[in-house]
């Protein structure tokens, strides 16, 4: 799951349109990550 961090932020760098587009995507992604890994 490291990868969907530094990739949203290379888009956020790159300034591009799915800048915002990975931030929910990978949010719920993570939280569900979290959840199982607690």
């Amino acid at each position: 799951m490291l990868t969907p961090s530094p990739a949203h932020k290379g888009l956020r760098c790159n300034g591009q349109k799915p800048a915002i587009t990975p931030e929910p995507a990978y949010a719920p992604v993570t939280k569900r990550a979290r959840s199982r890994s607690s």
